[in-house]
């Protein structure tokens, strides 16, 4: 295996790429039919998991993982984002510290690795491993919108907007328009750009939805979306659903804290 981190960004509603989910999922459960053994195998099959929204099956498979080959670089990285999953933050990035120092020019460790310090609230240096992320692979959308997220979070609103028109990819494009619209007092325009992202993710994304209307100070359309996300299991919630800096000043609300509880995430 090549322990390359697998993609942050994998939405498995759309029928196509859940149908890719479930193969992958039973191409590694064949795989280990044949040799149970395989440490990276294991923790893979945890990467599903996660994506399903299972976090003891994960954690499960990431802890055989680390019992038959603790250095193993892509066990390690996948043990780093069940821990920040799970909102465990040093944890994880213990784990993404001693995957990079094995790879330090992985840049899918290295945005990932930034993308946990982002949910833990460390932006500055958060910026700095999605910048070198994006120094060694400028193109890359996916460090763009998490550079966009820092960059949000700290009020920098020009830069951020900047970050965000970068990708390519257009729900995560929205909700970058959607916030920084609303937080420049481009009223028409967020409002725009909330109803572009309510009609693409709908059903693809609700949980991008949800933060949309979050960051526009809408917690009750926010907290419909986010019950809509739940039942349709949408795997950004493995994403971003603990330390979203879009939620982060609704942490204390009866409400969200119940529906974490409902995902069975810890409070």
């Amino acid at each position: 295996m090549s322990g390359q981190a697998l993609p942050a960004r994998v939405t498995v509603l759309n029928p196509e790429a859940y149908n890719l989910f479930l193969r992958a999922r039973a191409a590694i459960d064949a795989a280990l039919k044949l040799d149970p053994n395989l440490a990276e195998l294991h923790s893979l099959r945890a990467r599903l998991y996660l994506l399903d929204l299972n976090w003891a099956a994960a954690e499960a498979e990431i802890k055989q993982a680390l019992r038959m080959d603790p250095t193993n670089e892509g066990v390690q990285s996948e043990a780093g984002w069940l821990a920040c999953v799970l909102g465990r933050w040093d944890e994880g990035m213990r784990y993404f510290r001693a995957a990079l120092s094995q790879d330090p020019f992985n840049t899918g460790l290295i945005g990932s690795y930034g993308l946990c310090l982002l949910r833990a609230g460390r932006y500055v240096d958060a910026e700095e491993q999605l910048r070198r992320a994006l120094a060694l692979s400028p193109a890359s959308d996916v460090w763009w919108i998490d550079l966009g997220e820092v960059l949000l979070a700290r009020g920098e609103l020009a830069p951020a907007l900047d970050a965000f028109r970068h990708t390519n990819f257009r729900h995560y494009r929205l909700i970058g328009l959607t916030a920084v619209y609303h937080a420049t007092g481009r009223g028409a325009e967020s409002n725009d750009a909330v109803q572009q992202l309510e009609a693409d993710g709908a059903t693809v994304d609700p949980y991008e939805v949800a933060r949309g209307h979050a960051y526009r100070g809408e917690f009750e359309q926010a907290l419909n979306w986010l019950e809509r996300a739940g039942a349709q299991k949408d795997p950004e919630i493995a994403l971003w659903a603990k330390g979203d800096p879009a939620f982060v000043k609704y942490v204390g609300d009866p409400g969200y804290r119940a529906w974490l509880r409902q995902m069975n995430l810890p409070d």
